[in-house]
């Protein structure tokens, strides 16, 4: 009796420390890639941000020497704006059907050459359209969240989209100081400077970066899907979980950047 009753109680607690999760069994949540690329995705953010806020100080004293007046100044801005409030969504949706790191590079490197674009215009209407093609590629910043939301688990995403987020605010702290000094070159040279910095982040992310595993499982379910969709001998699969859009308050926090 009693020696039955040690043997049942000490195989109660065998089995029950088996079944227990063990520190470093997998049962923390992780990154589903290393922190090296976390801190590669903060370098392109920072890029960017410090690239944007060395050149866009100096717009309005550039615009002007091309003889123009206050409004056409307040278009530069407003065609940014409108073109930033409209993209995004559109270029969220791209990166479901070809990717987080190529939208991302595709991003920083439209927006590059957009700054090239601006910083040598011959002309106000040449400037105004790098201004409008830097706004349309101006997604770099929202793409490089989706893609911490990818890899980084809900138990400790909050800290890394946290980081992510405050980068660009790091960045404003020294661009527009640092776009005040070179403007004594020239005008144009910070907004140069802001195209080469911008392209070199994107040549970064090229090269450092690799796509999501959430998005490489996601669009391998999707040929999955379209093959047994394609062979009507095949059962029918499960359908995927739908890819939440955009909510409307989201569209109007983005529209409402055109208005102030």
């Amino acid at each position: 009796g009693f020696k039955s009753c040690i043997r049942t109680s000490g195989h109660t607690m065998a089995s029950g420390a088996r079944d227990a999760p063990l520190v470093g069994d997998g049962s923390t949540p992780t990154l589903e890639v290393s922190e090296w690329h976390i801190r590669m995705v903060y370098l392109t953010v920072f890029l960017d941000a410090i690239a944007f806020s060395v050149s866009t100080p100096m717009m309005p004293y550039y615009a002007k020497s091309f003889h123009v007046g206050d409004a056409e100044v307040g278009y530069l801005f407003g065609a940014w704006s409108m073109m930033a409030a409209i993209f995004p969504p559109i270029l969220g949706r791209l990166a479901d059907k070809i990717g987080r790191r190529r939208v991302l590079v595709i991003s920083l490197f439209g927006n590059g050459c957009a700054a090239m674009i601006q910083g040598t215009a011959k002309s106000y209407w040449q400037l105004l359209l790098g201004r409008t093609l830097s706004g349309i590629w101006g997604a770099v910043g929202s793409t490089a969240q989706v893609y911490i939301t990818d890899v980084a688990p809900a138990a400790i995403r909050g800290r890394y989209l946290t980081t992510v987020v405050t980068v660009p605010s790091v960045a404003v702290i020294f661009g527009p100081g640092l776009g005040g000094l070179l403007s004594k070159i020239s005008y144009n040279f910070p907004i140069l400077l802001d195209g080469a910095v911008t392209i070199f982040a994107a040549i970064v992310a090229f090269v450092f970066l690799v796509e999501t595993p959430a998005f490489l499982r996601m669009r391998a379910a999707r040929a999955e899907q379209e093959a047994a969709a394609a062979d009507p001998s095949s059962p029918a699969s499960a359908p995927s979980q739908a890819v939440a859009s955009m909510p409307l308050r989201g569209h109007m926090i983005g529209i409402s950047t055109f208005f102030f």
